[in-house]
């Protein structure tokens, strides 16, 4: 209870006055400045998710191709072998 008393009858000082203004003008010119570099940061983070995106889909693609020619390389080689089996065969 005290200390709600004697909130009411503080005033601030010239001091705190002069501190108060001082804060209000840093905040005053900080504040586009922080927005400004927001705002940058931002934009380089979505072209950074962008080109991360690119990337992620052309690991994909290259992984498909990579087990597509596996794939056929394996079958290549199966049908080799058989028409040696075969023709060694006849």
């Amino acid at each position: 209870m005290y200390n709600d008393d004697f909130e009411d009858y503080y005033e601030p000082s010239e001091v705190d006055q002069l501190v108060e203004e001082f804060k209000d003008k840093i905040r005053e010119h900080l504040l586009p400045n922080i927005r400004e570099e927001i705002e940058r940061l931002n934009k380089e983070n979505n072209d950074l998710k962008n080109k991360n995106e690119e990337y992620r889909k052309r690991e994909s693609e290259i992984s498909s191709k990579e087990r597509d020619l596996k794939y056929k390389a394996e079958n290549l080689k199966r049908e080799v072998e058989r028409e040696f089996y075969q023709s060694n065969i006849k």
